[in-house]
């Protein structure tokens, strides 16, 4: 049986169930905020080690160029001669070339032939010399080519493919194709045969053997022919643009250099060049991270994959296309591998002028590159060859032009550079004329005659040629021609004598350079300091020296810069160590400053972070003790204090980028360790005093800068990079040394902002807590489990890091600034994620001791308890319980990782990488022990002030959380000397920095991110708190209690914080944390959905560790890594549309139910475990104590808000234990708590889930048997509170579906009756048949309210019929008044809300009456409302007496609440009799202030009677008489209603309300009948509903209009109303005044207005009829009583020339004078009793002089604009005197009294 099986309920099953599916806390917080990191820098990027990265590669591959006039051989088309391509890459915006040319030769091989063996353009063979001299012959072993050794080029040739990279992709890049012929001719005459060529084989041919012939002569030497050109890309990301190559464009001779070739491409849209027939074919391949098979580099380095030569065939390999990088220093790199190349641009040569060689016309320009000036010297073999073998040749001719004596050229030579320069190493250039035509009788003929040499230096002043060059010629060369310089102003040349010069030495060629070295730099200043340092490595240079060389250095560009920054910060650093001059060791370090610099700046930050991380080596040898870190602490010292001779710039910069410096030191230190073997030395003997107080010192001159840079971006770097440094730090120093500067610094950390304090202070402590070991850290702790949650010194000297921590946290909740909470509610946050995702920590007894260490937080949440706003607790509409499923995707968030590694010191923060799943198998958490219960858990290992290890092997750290070692306190004792020397430093250094005083603003409120994470902590640290930590501080808050009476609990709690105040505030919290947490449901989540995957996102960010692989080989491919777009790359992720965000949004709903499941079951197990150990304390004066309240509402508060089906199991279980605890605070104490439960039960019988209403039915089930077993006769209590909790939850909006679900509800609680054998015998099951039948007919009333709840007037009194059948049940009845009074309200209906308050009062005060406790009853209020009286119809029960709590102080506030109503009502004069009864009240009770309060209201209320008296601007309600006509108004059918509606409403208004609301209703047309007469209902057309609408006045006797003086008086409590109808003894409604009969009708009705119903039943009519002569005195006197109306004390002149226009003017003064001629006159005067006769010229004679009156009073008060308008009135009245006069005789006018007198009749 159910109530058996709920009966054997136990505690602690109860809270083994809420354990079954405990997770980690945080991995279901899904309010975590985006792109938010945990344990990592947000301000440097991660260290990688440095590798080669390339940009956008390709692969191109031509496949065919062939032009119209083509040949056929071997059944394939080819040109008829052969041509050669030369491709290259430029970017258009930029307005460069961006790759190097690469040559193709897609020949056939029968065409190849036809050229000669040896080409001159590639001649690896020297030719006879003018000078006779032999070129011939290689030049063995002077080129370093190590690479040579593994790649044999004559074992390899090229295929026909290149790869090419772009770092910066774009649209503005394009392919430029150059195609040469052999030299033949001029351009045009070569191009002329091809564009007029058709398809006659024969013109081929004979093309053909033309060429042929010309090859064999002129083979050697080209000449430009064509080019064309495509895009390379579509956009910036790197796709490739499919196109095809643009025609072939004829090359224009004057137009060859690139800057022409640019400005054609960037107008291309707009410029037309002559064609050639024919196309270009290639193909475009984009490689992304693949690596072809056999590739080599630029510099023929071969690439991995490679495979060997096999001795047989030559093997194809692809060659790279050497890349020309921008000046953007995002596209540059430091220098990874070994290349040592220079390009050589041949420019213009300017032969035009010279006469030496007068027919040199064709010239070619030969390039070659000597080692000596010697006779004997041969050209190198150094310059890459372009052919298709990949070997090394010894010259390069450039392309020919014909018959041009100044030819420009477009084509580069590249020459790889010996390793070794010096100054004999130069560029040959030699130039010939070539004789294109032969001459037939000419025997001597040769091809190339030689006309002049010039030559150019490699190495000027020291480093290698760069930029342009302009020449001489000489005409020939003699030994030593290297010595040979010009004097300058024409004296000619020194050098040999036999020198001869062309044009007498004028420069006449131009040549550029650029170099492409890993070891030559075309820097100056760079060049110089390595020179000069090398040369230098035997015997140091002196001080200047070296200080001059690295001061030039501050010149060097970025260019320069970023590709030897390994190399220049090495030599650095160790310039620092050898010299051991202050002035040396300062400017060493500002070049590192400065470089520094720039690299930010540029935004190449990572490169300084991976040469500290992958490069730098702190060597100790060479004979240096110094170390790099004892060297830059001194010097850094030195920059911060700014000495003289120092740039004052330089200590910002060093503090903006001390962070480099920093790193430097902590692996210098940590190298420092592993070479001197002290590793595992004692912390304390590891580095020297002498660093430790240059320590202290650069401590105390850095936080100088920061104070006095405090709003410099600068000083926020620095705070952070002495945080990281610290932090490292504690791996390897003395830990206490370390400690106690941490708390000088955050101590004494001070700026003008007290807000920017405080952040810098937290992002300080943040890093510092992120330490991997940050947990051991803070150890030892306290053995038992603390009385106080207070940061006590004590604590602050056991842990110092949590403690300035907390202390710090305590400090920035009260700020004004809401920023700095969040930040540091956001560092503690994120710090307790770390502790709850740290795998280290899984085991329980480990969360708890890390709980207790912050259990301190408490305090802090309990001091700002008020500051936390309520936050809303309604659930979404027609939202109900559902139950989240735990998902494996929050089980695993957070991959695992490994620790850093020693050589790996950077900025990658705590490294301890988690899992968020939840430990298997965890032990019960047990809230359920005895009260002596002592604490049981272990200590942690100690850390000593002095902080020695805490353990030899870092590793275990973790594992020692388990182990039991003795804790070991900070004592002075165990101090060194080095501590106590720093100690007297430290309290010197204290007073070295003045502090300023702070004044804090204090916040209001949190708003809902501070207060969820104020929530999400406290309910982490309370989850893994040990019990007996809790048991102990809660039994020293109830010692506090327990002195005192329960009725002064509250009272303790005010004075001041104690224990006891703290553990209230404890309890406000839990609540706050049921309703922050609570489950909203889809709806809510899709607003924010998108935080959760950015939650994870940074999660996994967070802990994540990046490897990487690093190898020494010189094969490189494994290793690169694609730089896409290094301009534009930072590209959004969007969105995958609709189905991603239906997915965020599901997440957040599990997460949120999930994380609202969890927090409800802390907050049970804490509840249920105070209410075990504290239930004598709760039951103190029967509940009714501030505790007891507080548990309570906390209790039902989980029923209040939405929750899960699972967890509303756990709630229900927990409301079954305290039903069985605490029946005395349920059926004895205040009924409240009762009432409120009810309520919440019955909220639950109408769920949409079946196992929550049966859970439901069966607690309301067990309240009724627990209540009837208590008192033993009856469960009057539950009885009440279930009535009248179901009538009000019965009024929701959906109440088809929840009567339903009610009354199932409610037969589930009859079956459990019908089962309960143990109450069968008693008159239980009666009593609770009787409830059911009670709460069926609530609901069958409550469904009629649904129906009509369109119309107020219906559900009123539906309302007030169930109110008047409780009539002997007070509570009941006050709460259906109340709900009338919230209907009236809201549909504006003021008064009669007012007048249902008014009533609740008088049946307060009429029950208190009736039990001695108040001296007036009900009829007190007759006063306010004639209706009253009918409170006392209340009977009494006796057996509900002790569940009615009506008190005074209920009374009191019901009385004020009609002061409200009455107010807003405007029936200011009520207001004053309610305060007749309240004022005594408020005296005896000394209530000065709600006097004081009173006495104001009532001045207001009579201020505003006089206003409205004066004005007439209140209009109290306009009544109408309302008749209903048609079967649908059943009971209302034939009936006659007196309606009450707002002010005034018209008789359209009220007409047009009734006909929509029954026209909607019975879905029937509606007709309003107007008429007032009798309505015959068979002349009524059936089809329609019918109403008859009439206006109706209050109606009073002659004697009652007496004591009804004001207009309020004639407004108030009106039971009388009549209404006129016209009629003539025809049969017509209206006739001739003489015939005209009207008929008076007077409504009595039940009630008197105003009520607490708008509309009452007509149960009286009188009529009476008036005769024509009758009528004209009714109508007089109203002509009268308007008059009187406006000229009365005060007058009313807004109405008085409206009713005067009325009475006087000619228009309408027609009424009054055909009365007087119809009834007066002497011809029928006669005709009418004599008493009516002078009644009616009575009435004349005073509407006379009133009018007189108004004209008088009017004329006095109009303006001067006015005064014709009344003069004009009096000639009106002037002669309506003047017809009067003749119809009224010569009878002198009545006296004034008698006027007034009569016209009030």
């Amino acid at each position: 049986m159910i109530t058996i099986k709920y009966a054997k309920e136990i505690d602690w099953q109860n809270a083994l169930k809420r354990t079954e599916s405990n997770r980690k806390l945080f991995s279901i917080y899904p309010d975590l905020e985006s792109a938010e990191k945990f344990a990592q820098d947000e301000a440097l990027p991660e260290a990688t080690a440095f590798v080669e990265q390339l940009g956008t590669r390709f692969i191109m591959c031509p496949k065919e160029l062939l032009f119209r006039l083509n040949m056929t051989i071997d059944d394939a088309q080819t040109n008829v001669e052969p041509f050669f391509i030369t491709v290259a890459l430029y970017n258009v915006q930029d307005n460069l070339k961006i790759s190097e040319d690469v040559h193709f030769d897609l020949n056939h091989p029968s065409i190849r032939d036809n050229l000669p063996e040896g080409e001159a353009r590639f001649s690896n063979e020297g030719e006879e010399a003018t000078d006779g001299s032999s070129t011939g012959g290689n030049f063995p072993g002077v080129i370093n080519r190590n690479h040579m050794a593994i790649f044999d080029n004559r074992a390899y040739f090229y295929k026909q493919k290149a790869v090419f990279s772009v770092t910066c992709p774009s649209t503005h890049v394009y392919m430029v194709v150059r195609i040469q012929k052999v030299l033949q001719g001029s351009i045009s005459a070569c191009v002329e045969q091809y564009i007029k060529s058709s398809d006659n084989p024969k013109a081929a041919q004979r093309v053909h053997k033309q060429v042929a012939s010309i090859c064999g002569r002129l083979g050697n030497y080209r000449m430009p022919f064509a080019w064309t050109y495509k895009p390379v890309f579509k956009n910036t990301s790197g796709e490739l643009d499919t196109q095809e190559f643009s025609p072939i464009f004829k090359q224009d001779s004057s137009k060859l250099t690139d800057e022409d070739l640019l400005k054609f491409l960037a107008d291309s849209n707009k410029i037309k060049l002559p064609t050639i027939p024919g196309h270009f074919v290639a193909d475009l391949e984009s490689l992304g991270s693949d690596q072809p098979e056999n590739c080599v580099t630029p510099s023929i380095q071969p690439v991995r994959p490679f495979k060997g030569h096999d001795g047989s065939l030559p093997t194809p390999v692809v060659k790279e296309v050497d890349e020309f990088l921008t000046a953007n220093p995002k596209a540059l790199q430091p220098h990874l591998s070994y290349y040592n190349n220079i390009y050589v641009y041949p420019i213009i040569i300017k032969f035009d002028g010279q006469k030496t060689f007068a027919r040199a016309r064709n010239l070619a320009w030969t390039v070659l590159f000597y080692d000596s000036d010697d006779s004997q010297a041969t050209p190198l073999k150094c310059i890459y060859g372009e052919g298709i073998q990949a070997e090394f040749v010894s010259s390069v001719t450039c392309p020919v032009l014909y018959h041009n004596t100044s030819p420009s050229f477009n084509c580069s030579i590249k020459i790889a550079l010996p390793v070794q320069l010096h100054s004999r190493h130069h560029l040959m250039f030699k130039l010939s004329h070539i004789s294109v035509e032969q001459s037939k009788n000419n025997e001597k003929y040769k091809v190339a005659s030689n006309v002049g040499y010039a030559w150019l230096p490699i190495l000027q002043d020291g480093r290698i040629i760069g930029n342009e060059h302009s020449i001489p010629v000489a005409k020939k060369i003699s030994a030593g021609y290297l010595s040979s310089q010009s004097l300058g102003l024409k004296r000619g040349f020194s050098g040999p004598q036999e020198m001869e010069w062309v044009d007498n030495g004028r420069p006449l060629l131009k040549v550029s350079t650029y170099l492409k070295s890993t070891i030559y730099s075309q820097d100056s200043h760079f060049q110089k300091f390595f020179s000069n340092y090398q040369q230098s490595s035997a015997s140091m240079l002196s001080n200047v020296e070296i200080i001059q060389l690295m001061k030039a250095l501050h010149a060097v560009e970025l260019n320069t810069l970023i590709p030897f920054l390994p190399v220049l910060s090495n030599q650095l650093f160790r310039v620092l160590r050898r010299y051991q001059n202050a002035d040396v060791s300062v400017t060493a370090l500002s070049v590192l400053i400065y470089m520094a610099s720039k690299l930010h700046s540029a935004g190449r930050t990572e490169l300084l972070t991976s040469y500290v991380k992958y490069v730098f080596v702190a060597d100790l040898g060479h004979g240096i003790q110094n170390t790099v870190h004892e060297e830059l602490v001194r010097n850094m010292i030195v920059v911060f204090e700014g000495r003289p001779n120092i740039d004052p710039a330089l200590s910002g910069k060093l503090l903006n980028y001390s962070w480099f410096f920093f790193d430097i030191m902590v692996k210098s230190m940590a190298q420092y360790l592993v070479q001197t073997g002290k590793l595992k030395a004692n912390r304390i003997f590891r580095y020297t005093s002498h660093y430790l107080n240059d320590l202290e010192e650069l401590v105390i001159t850095m936080l100088k800068q920061i104070r006095h840079r405090a709003d410099d971006t600068a000083a926020t770097n620095a705070n952070q990079n002495l945080a990281y440094f610290f932090k490292n730090c504690l791996t390897y120093m003395n830990r206490g040394f370390l400690l106690k500067l941490i708390k000088f610094y955050t101590e004494n950390l001070k700026c003008g902002d007290h807000s920017k304090t405080i952040r810098m202070k937290f992002d300080f402590l943040q890093i510092i807590c992120n330490h991997e070991h940050y947990i051991p850290l803070n150890l030892p702790y306290e053995e038992k489990p603390p009385v106080t949650f207070d940061l006590t010194d004590d604590f602050h000297k056991k842990h110092t890091l949590i403690g300035l921590l907390l202390q710090e946290v305590s400090i920035a909740l009260e700020q004004h600034d809401a920023n700095v909470r969040k930040h540091a509610l956001k560092v503690l946050r994120n710090l307790l994620i770390k502790h709850d995702l740290d795998d280290r920590y899984n085991d329980k007894i480990c969360q708890a001791r890390i709980a207790m260490l912050y259990v301190r937080f408490f305090s802090i949440v309990f001091q700002n308890c008020h500051k936390i706003k309520a936050n809303k607790m309604s659930a979404p509409p027609d939202s109900a319980p559902v139950s989240p499923r735990p998902s494996d995707d929050f089980g695993g968030m957070v991959p695992s990782g490994s620790c850093q590694s020693l050589t790996s010191i950077g900025r990658s923060g705590n490294t301890t990488n988690t899992n968020g799943g939840h430990a298997n198998n965890a032990p019960v958490f047990d809230r359920y022990a005895t009260h002596n219960k002592s604490f049981s858990g272990t200590v942690l290992p100690a850390v000593q002030g002095q902080i020695e290890d805490i353990s030899k092997d870092l590793s275990s750290s973790s594992s020692s959380l388990n182990k039991s070692a003795p804790m070991r306190s900070v004592s002075s004792s165990e101090a060194t000397t080095q501590e106590k020397t720093f100690a007297k430093r430290y309290n010197s250094l204290r007073t070295s920095i003045p502090i300023t005083t702070d004044f804090k603003q204090l916040p209001n409120h949190f708003d809902e991110r501070e207060t969820k994470d104020i929530l999400i902590c406290f309910i982490y640290i309370l989850r893994n708190l040990d019990d007996g930590c809790l048991f102990t501080w809660w039994r020293s808050a109830m010692a506090i209690a327990s002195k005192h009476p329960a009725g002064q609990w509250e009272v303790i709690a005010e004075k001041g914080a104690n224990n006891f105040s703290q553990l209230l505030a404890f309890f406000d919290i839990l609540g706050a944390s049921v309703s922050y947490f609570r489950y909203v449901g889809r709806k809510s989540a899709s607003d924010t959905s998108l935080k959760v995957n950015q939650a994870k996102a940074a999660l996994e960010q967070a802990y994540a560790t990046i490897g990487i692989n690093r190898s020494t080989s010189h094969y490189r491919g494994e290793q690169r890594v694609q730089r896409q777009s290094l301009i534009s790359n930072q590209k959004e992720v969007k969105s995958s549309g609709a189905a991603k965000a239906e997915r965020a949004i599901l997440t957040r709903t599990v997460l949120e139910g999930n994380m609202a499941n969890d927090v409800g079951f802390v907050i049970l197990s804490v509840l249920e475990a105070f209410c075990i150990h504290f239930k004598t304390q709760l039951e103190q004066d029967n509940g009714d104590n501030i505790l007891m309240r507080k548990v309570s509402n906390l209790l039902v508060l989980f029923l209040q808000i939405s929750q899960s089906e699972f967890l509303l199991e756990h709630v229900f279980a927990a409301i079954r234990s305290f039903i069985n605890k605490f029946p005395v605070v349920l059926f004895r104490g205040t009924s409240s708590f009762c009432a409120t439960l009810c309520y919440e039960i019955l909220q639950c019988c109408k769920s949409k889930l079946s196992s929550v209403r049966r859970q439901a039915s069966v607690i309301l089930y067990l309240l009724m048997r627990s209540n009837f077993e208590y008192t033993g006769r009856d469960f009057v209590r539950v009885n009440l509170q279930a009535t009248l909790a179901i009538s009000s939850i019965i009024s929701g909006v959906s109440w088809n579906t929840d009567e339903v679900l009610i009354k199932s509800s409610l037969n589930q609680i009859s079956s459990l009756v019908s089962s309960d054998e143990g109450m069968k015998q008693t008159l239980f099951p009666s009593q609770v048949y009787n409830l059911l039948k009670r709460l069926r007919t609530v609901l069958v009333a409550m469904n009629k309210m649904q129906k009509f709840r369109d119309d107020p007037e219906l559900l009123i009194e539906l309302q007030c019929s169930l109110a008047q059948s409780y009539v002997n049940n007070p509570q009941l009845r006050q709460y259906w008044l109340e709900q009338m009074c919230l209907t009236h309200e809201s549909h504006g209906n003021i008064s009669e809300a007012a007048l249902c308050q008014v009533h609740i009062a008088a049946l307060v005060a009429e029950y208190m009456q009736r039990k001695k406790s108040y001296g007036h009853s009900c009829r007190v209020f007759t006063r306010v409302s004639s209706n009253i009286i009918e409170e006392q119809n209340l009977q009494e029960d006796k057996a509900a007496e002790d569940v009615i709590g009506y008190t005074e102080d209920l009374y009191v506030e019901m009385m004020e609440k009609c002061v409200k109503l009455l107010t807003i009502a405007e029936r200011y004069e009520l207001v004053a009799e309610i305060y007749r009864l309240l004022l005594p009240i408020y005296e005896r009770r000394r209530y000065f202030q709600q006097l004081a309060n009173a006495y104001g209201q009532l001045h207001d209320a009579y201020k505003k009677i006089v206003e409205v008296m004066s004005t007439g601007n209140r209009f109290l309600g306009t009544y109408y008489r309302i008749s209903f006509f048609g079967s649908e108004f059943e009971d209302d059918d034939g009936k006659e209603y007196i309606y009450k509606e707002p002010k005034v409403t018209g008789l359209s208004e009220i007409s047009q309300r009734l006909s929509a609301m029954y026209e909607k209703r019975f879905d029937k047309s509606v007709s309003i009948i107007q008429d007032s007469g009798q309505v015959d209902t068979k002349t009524l057309d059936s089809k329609k509903l019918h109403i008859q609408v009439t206006f109706v006045s209050p109606y009073f006797e002659e004697e009652e209009l007496e004591s009804r003086i004001t207009e309020f008086e004639r407004s108030t409590n009106l039971h009388r109303f009549m209404y006129e109808t016209p009629f003539t003894l025809s049969g017509k409604t209206h006739g001739a005044l003489s015939e005209q009969y009207k008929r008076k009708t007077v409504l009595t009705t039940s009630h008197f207005f105003p009520y607490i119903k708008k509309r009452l039943l007509v149960v009286q009519r009188e009529q009476f009829e008036l005769t024509p002569v009758e009528v004209a005195i009714d109508e007089m006197q109203n002509k009268i009583s308007q008059l009187y109306e406006v000229i009365r004390d005060p007058p009313d002149m807004k109405k008085l020339q409206l009713v005067l226009q009325g009475c006087v003017s000619v228009q309408v003064n027609a009424g009054p004078m055909a009365y007087a001629k119809t009834f007066l006159s002497p011809k029928t005067v006669h005709n009418y009793a004599r008493h009516h006769v002078e009644k009616l010229k009575s009435v004349y004679r005073s509407f006379m002089n009133l009018c007189g009156d108004a004209l008088e009073l009017n004329g006095k008060v109009i303006k001067e604009d006015q005064r014709k308008y009344q003069e004009q009135m009096v000639h009106n009245y002037d002669e309506m005197m003047k017809d009067l006069t003749v119809v009224l005789g010569a009878e002198k006018a009545v006296p004034e009294e008698d006027v007034v007198n009569e016209a009030t009749v």
